[in-house]
């Protein structure tokens, strides 16, 4: 198999926001925390990126 590919019906679906997933569109410079504990997490690990959750 192709490591380009995915298998299953969910396939073509998680491929087409795969880029955005990792992070691709990501503007770091923009994050502003507004609370305190993912103020203090994101001085402490900035180069931390997590996926978009929701979709």
């Amino acid at each position: 198999m192709d490591p380009r590919q995915g298998m299953g019906p969910g396939a073509d679906w998680a491929l087409d926001r795969l880029a955005a997933l990792l992070g691709a569109h990501d503007e770091p410079d923009a994050f502003r925390p507004r609370h305190r504990v993912v103020a203090a997490a994101h001085r402490k690990h900035g180069g931390l990126r997590l996926a978009v959750p929701g979709w």
